[in-house]
């Protein structure tokens, strides 16, 4: 969560988030679930430039961390 930026959402309710904070809380949770594979379509569409590259640099440090196909 803090690498996502979405600490401040830990308590809150699933159904008051926007579209964007929903994306980086379910990219947060697959990332926690450890896969060795990412699909990945279009999970960045409703996030903004700089959340977007936050979100890209993480899955590339999980990527080259764990071996993960994207």
């Amino acid at each position: 969560m803090r690498d996502l930026e979405i600490t401040h959402l830990a308590d809150e309710h699933i159904m008051t988030l926007s579209g964007g904070e929903k994306k980086r809380v379910a990219i947060a949770r697959t990332l926690l679930q450890g896969p060795e594979v990412l699909i990945a379509d279009e999970f960045l569409s409703e996030l903004d430039e700089i959340a977007s590259e936050k979100v890209m640099q993480r899955i590339r440090l999980e990527q080259a961390q764990r071996n993960m196909s994207i």
